[in-house]
């Protein structure tokens, strides 16, 4: 996709909220290549992927994160 493409697609899915996006190329001293697609739309978190099909399907169906205040599995018991 390009970068242009992935600009309109943004804009759309954001429908007005504030929105940002950003394409990042490392060059190692080996010449490998690693880019990295980053998508943000107001009240979500920045996501990014090594393509912008893979950011935009995160950002359309963000990963569950588990909720800080809740006890790992297992450690319900006080060990003293």
């Amino acid at each position: 996709m390009k970068f242009q493409t992935a600009v309109n697609k943004l804009k759309k899915m954001a429908k007005g909220k504030h929105c940002a996006i950003q394409y990042e190329l490392c060059i190692h001293h080996n010449g490998k290549e690693v880019a990295e697609c980053c998508l943000y739309i107001d009240g979500t978190k920045w996501y990014s992927a090594k393509t912008w099909h893979k950011a935009f399907h995160l950002l359309e169906n963000p990963p569950v994160e588990p909720d800080d205040d809740e006890a790992p599995e297992g450690d319900n018991e006080i060990q003293v």
